[in-house]
């Protein structure tokens, strides 16, 4: 994992976004325990305090659990993942609302798409 400086998300949001996409691409599996955070916050090079509020952010979602010291992702994350790929498709929808308002034609908002999915990477 690569953390950008001058990314528009802090360290923190970053590395709670690359391990909410890990468990959305099902690589951490439920209940799969994650690195400490002394441990992540070394293979990292960010404080504790950037690993405390990643996971902070996590565990808000309810994507992960803490047990004793421990991390874990949730058990149950098949029903949250579902619940957050709706809310994502709620976004969707309101942002190709907000591109009509503002004067975008149909055939303008696909090749915008279409320009934008050209540029993205998606997972195998």
């Amino acid at each position: 994992m690569e953390l950008y400086l001058n990314d528009v998300y802090p360290y923190a949001q970053q590395i709670s976004n690359y391990i909410e996409r890990e468990i959305f691409q099902q690589k951490l599996k439920a209940g799969q325990k994650l690195l400490s955070i002394t441990n992540l916050s070394k293979e990292l090079n960010v404080s504790k305090h950037t690993i405390q509020l990643s996971y902070k952010i996590l565990r808000k979602k309810e994507l992960i659990v803490k047990k004793g010291n421990d991390f874990f992702v949730t058990k149950d994350n098949c029903c949250i993942i579902t619940k957050m790929k709706e809310e994502t498709d709620l976004q969707i929808i309101k942002c190709l609302h907000e591109l009509a308002e503002m004067g975008y034609s149909r055939e303008q908002t696909k090749s915008l798409i279409l320009r934008k999915l050209e540029t993205l990477k998606f997972p195998q």
